[in-house]
């Protein structure tokens, strides 16, 4: 009876560990099932690229004024005439005129050749001395002097008038060397100084000149160097 009683005891243990083994296994079954019967989800597409706006470019459009500049003729001669005055030391200031040539050489440099007329005024000796004895030049009081000289175009430019109208012009110094001929005297004469040119047109120009006209004198009793000044506005054309 007791012998009976051990087996019903280990059949029901076995019953229950056999019934404890079975659910675990179900239910790990059902969990493996449940997991890959579950739909994967697929990777979300990427985000498209933002687009960025391109770059501005600026344009920078500056209005400019129309300008009407004046060329220079291909001819390389310009001949005219000018007018000015003349200061002679001792001899006071007389008007003077003349004709000049100018042949240009390149951009820079040109030759100019001119000749001038004037006449001597009254020394201040004659001035303060009415009555004292005339100078042996009183029938002979003519002025001629010309020379040969050798310019160059420092500051070549140009000139506006008004807002669209423009000239071509050149500050320029100038030397050279001629002669003076006083009251039949002949004597020997170097120039020097600096002038301003302005062109209007195409084959016109406009130069003011100052120069000092150096040359000896001897009409007063003595033989000296002197110190001329020449101031004038000429104008030229192009040929």
């Amino acid at each position: 009876m007791e012998t009976r009683s051990r087996v019903l005891l280990l059949r029901h243990a076995l019953l229950l560990v056999a019934c404890s083994v079975g659910l675990s296994a179900c239910t790990s079954l059902r969990t493996l099932w449940g997991e890959s019967s579950r739909p994967v989800p697929e990777a979300a597409p990427p985000a498209p690229p933002v687009a960025t706006p391109a770059p501005r470019v600026i344009d920078l459009e500056v209005a400019r004024r129309p300008v009407e500049r004046t060329a220079i003729e291909a001819s390389n001669v310009e001949i005219g005439a000018w007018y000015g005055a003349i200061a002679v030391e001792d001899f006071g200031t007389r008007p003077a005129y003349g004709l000049k040539a100018t042949y240009h050489i390149s951009q820079d440099f040109f030759l100019q050749g001119d000749i001038g007329w004037s006449s001597l005024g009254k020394t201040s000796y004659e001035v303060l001395n009415p009555g004292a004895p005339p100078l042996d030049i009183d029938s002979d009081r003519r002025l001629r002097y010309y020379s040969m000289s050798f310019g160059y175009n420092l500051l070549p430019g140009e000139v506006f008038l008004g807002g669209q109208r423009s000239m071509n012009s050149a500050l320029y110094l100038i030397a050279g060397l001629g002669a003076a001929d006083i009251a039949q005297r002949q004597k020997v004469a170097i120039n020097f100084g600096a002038g301003f040119r302005i062109l209007p047109t195409d084959g016109l120009a406009v130069s003011f000149d100052v120069q000092d006209r150096v040359f000896s004198i001897d009409l007063a009793g003595e033989n000296k160097l002197t110190h001329n000044i020449e101031a004038r506005i000429g104008v030229t054309a192009f040929f």
